[in-house]
């Protein structure tokens, strides 16, 4: 018995110490690398490691050189059983916000090790909110959209690519469903 709990206990510490001394900022510099390939490009950043989670500041992002997203803040979290990337007050820039709500106040991606197929997303914005799931092995995404009846008139062409949730009803938000195969 003491064998086992010795060796649990030492296993534990083992992960604990491999989580945070692993160099987070070189495989984020790495992550950068291949983006580059994609003719995406990450810059204005300020990067903190912070033991368990990295910490980003001030990014901007551009696709083949023109400015798409600007992100105050991002934290990557990873334990290991569960990696939390949390953004916060991102702003779409150019010629998206005409289709999709410019200011996103916070964005959660969730990826656990007890069900690795699936990559949980849940949102908020100025005029609704968003949750919803990615699965890696069929390839689909599937968001509930919660919306407002201003978001439904500001962003028409949007809600016309949704599909109507008619099982949810709330006064003043609609609920839609969208679909996409990668």
């Amino acid at each position: 018995m003491k064998k086992i709990l010795k060796f649990l206990i030492y296993s534990l510490l083992f992960i604990f110490a491999f989580l945070y001394f692993l160099p987070k900022e070189n495989l984020y510099y790495l992550l950068l690398e291949n983006l580059k390939k994609e003719k995406i490009v990450v810059s204005n950043e300020y990067i903190k490691d912070t033991g368990f989670a990295l910490e980003l500041e001030g990014i901007d992002v551009k696709y083949q050189n023109i400015s798409v997203v600007n992100t105050k803040d991002i934290d990557i979290n990873s334990y290991f059983f569960v990696t939390n990337i949390d953004i916060r007050q991102t702003k779409l820039d150019g010629i998206m916000s005409s289709f999709v709500p410019d200011k996103i106040s916070k964005l959660n991606i969730k990826y656990s090790i007890f069900n690795p197929t699936v990559v949980s997303i849940f949102s908020t914005f100025n005029l609704g909110s968003c949750s919803g799931e990615v699965d890696l092995i069929n390839r689909v995404v599937n968001l509930d959209i919660k919306v407002s009846k201003k978001f439904k008139r500001k962003y028409r062409l949007v809600v016309n690519k949704l599909k109507l949730d008619k099982t949810r009803k709330d006064k003043n938000m609609e609920y839609y469903k969208y679909e996409y195969k990668f």
